[in-house]
């Protein structure tokens, strides 16, 4: 990774960049008849496990492009003959690129048979799955001297002035609310103290009259739209997106929480993931299409959009749509990914595509070391920004406030003497939230009948601990709902006796952050908690995966999480600093702005 250490002198925010972007060069797995050159009728791509197939997809749907000139129509017929229907026309995309594009489902046929069945026709330019994505902080806010990412002093033991000098920056422009920057995520809690005065709403549309008043096709999208749910509603219900808009745009001065490296600006809330932290590619592109029609026929200013997801195949239609945001005026900032690998051996989309306005991020750390979850990539990765440890909001209906890291913290990318795990909860690679591993109570398979096992910490000294206390950590569950359980137990006298603080039996697989609140009485020199799965003898599934535990003192609704997806929020901010001090500017034009400025990062040269 060619990352640099620079200073945008007045005009952005210090950020760690590559100033070199090209493709990766890795494989592309897409039916695409153009660019592979492939003859109709014969076989157009890879779908053995290593190929288009190996990465997670609707069962049943295709997203397919037609050749220039070929109308729905001719699809039309052919989903009539191979029981499959257009589920979804993408209207914007196709005017835009001059092609056809639609979301194709059945109820009886297969993903892999979808594939060759409309690969076959000579007016299908290109085919692929639908994709399955995931989610991969000086005003007088009282958490402001707590972001290291904007001002490090080395409050938290790291290099001084590894940041990326906000305070700098805001001596020149704190943002402009005429910028809107939409965040593709899981959603934003438009009702956070901290965010509500900072969120965009729609000036065509008159809330609750259940009138299209602006005649976009949405019906009261006062806040944006949710594609997830099919409705016009993004409210948060995980808490990822409420926490990539708090590090963008939190409001300042406002002597509450955090700032965002944008003081002033308006936050398009669009939603595609959901509860569990997952969506798929057709719904990543109706909120894209979204962007681009309120930018252009709505006089909407958006000009980046902050993209921490990823997941899946390569997708035409989506780096078509992406590309089309371009040609609209629109930065795509993407996350780079917390799989720890080289992009340019291996792709992450959507930060890998090819199109111009993608910038990549990956995350640093407070010592302006690469995060040691992050991808990298000499040609595939743009810029680094701080994603280690980055305190910002959270959803305003987490049932407690979550912790910072002072009494305990644990990545669990190492099985540490702390803990005591009965068999068969181990460390695994299998799934990672912030990194590459995480216990998990059933590494390699599913959960026995009747388990009854637990993950258990050692004993922590919490007396005299001043002020209330919470517990914090991201899970991944997948268990058979309403019967098999996960508790997370808490005792004060080493283990003698333990009570249950939280408890579920969800099957829904994707990483969602929890947090419980440490009563008073159990603040002892013998505090222990644990993790115990309690399964019935009917069905077993893969179990529950349990990554970044923190105990600290509670700060309301906000939360530190480490991520590629903590990354890009920074480089999302820095370049609506640059909209709003450039605003006659191009796109591309702040993009060369962040890549071009600099010094170099010893310790990612080469990377």
């Amino acid at each position: 990774m060619k990352n640099h250490h620079f200073t945008l002198f007045a005009v952005a925010v210090l950020l760690l960049i590559q100033p070199v972007r090209a493709y990766s060069g890795g494989p592309v797995f897409e039916y695409d008849i153009s660019s592979q050159g492939v003859t109709t009728g014969s076989s157009k791509a890879n779908l053995s496990s290593e190929g288009m197939l190996s990465h997670p997809f609707r069962q049943g749907e295709v997203l397919v492009k037609m050749n220039t000139g070929i109308s729905g129509d001719s699809l039309n017929r052919l989903a009539a003959s191979t029981q499959s229907r257009i589920d979804r026309h993408f209207s914007t995309l196709s005017t835009r690129r001059k092609q056809a594009y639609f979301l194709v489902k059945s109820d009886t046929i297969s993903t892999e048979a979808l594939l060759r069945q409309y690969a076959d026709h000579p007016g299908v330019a290109s085919v692929s799955p639908n994709y399955i994505h995931h989610i991969l902080a000086t005003p007088n806010d009282p958490h402001y001297p707590k972001l290291w990412g904007f001002n490090n002093t080395g409050q938290t033991q790291g290099t001084i002035n590894e940041d990326i000098n906000a305070p700098q920056a805001w001596n020149t422009t704190t943002g402009s609310s005429g910028i809107v920057i939409a965040d593709i995520d899981t959603g934003v809690d438009y009702t956070h103290p901290d965010l509500a005065a900072n969120m965009w709403t729609n000036p065509g549309e008159t809330p609750g009259n259940g009138v299209d008043d602006d005649g976009n096709g949405y019906v009261d999208d006062i806040y944006g739209i949710d594609s997830a749910n099919g409705d016009a509603d993004p409210m948060d219900d995980n808490g990822h997106g409420t926490h990539t808009v708090g590090t963008i745009a939190a409001v300042a001065n406002n002597s509450t929480g955090v700032a965002g490296v944008m003081w002033n600006a308006k936050i398009m809330a669009l939603k595609f993931l959901g509860a569990d932290g997952s969506g798929d590619t057709a719904d990543s592109i109706e909120l894209i299409e979204y962007m681009i029609d309120m930018k252009l026929n709505h006089g909407v200013n958006i000009v980046a959009s902050n993209n921490s997801w990823g997941g899946g195949g390569f997708s035409q239609a989506l780096s078509d749509a992406i590309g089309s945001a371009g040609d609209a005026g629109i930065l795509f900032v993407a996350a780079a990914g917390n799989s720890n690998d080289n992009n340019d051996i291996v792709p992450h989309y959507p930060s890998s595509y090819r199109e111009d306005n993608i910038i990549a991020v990956s995350a640093t750390d407070h010592k302006a070391e690469l995060g040691r979850f992050s991808c990298y990539g000499l040609r595939s990765v743009d810029i680094g920004a701080p994603g280690v440890d980055i305190l910002s909001t959270t959803i305003t209906a987490e049932a407690c406030a979550c912790a910072d890291a002072s009494r305990f913290s644990d990545d669990m990318e190492t099985a540490s003497g702390f803990w005591s795990a009965a068999s068969p909860w181990a460390i695994t690679a299998e799934q990672g939230y912030s990194g590459t591993k995480a216990w998990s109570d059933s590494p390699s398979g599913n959960y026995a009948a009747n388990a009854d096992v637990s993950l258990t910490s050692g004993p922590l000294n919490l007396s005299g601990v001043a002020g209330n206390l919470s517990l914090s950590f991201m899970i991944w569950r997948e268990l058979e709902n309403g019967f098999d359980y996960l508790y997370l137990e808490i005792s004060p006298d080493n283990g003698s006796s333990w009570t249950t603080v939280y408890s579920t039996a969800a099957n829904s697989p994707g990483w969602s952050p929890k947090c419980v609140n440490i009563p008073p009485a159990y603040k002892t020199s013998q505090f222990r908690f644990r993790f115990r799965l309690d399964a019935d003898d009917t069905v077993q599934l893969n179990g529950v995966y349990i990554d970044d535990v923190k105990i600290g003192t509670s700060m309301g609704n906000y939360v530190s999480w480490n991520g590629t997806s903590m990354a890009a929020p920074h480089v999302t901010g820095a370049a609506g600093i640059l909209a709003s001090r450039f605003p006659s500017a191009d796109p591309l034009s702040w993009k060369a702005k962040l890549m071009n400025s600099g010094n170099p990062l010893a310790s990612l040269d080469g990377k």
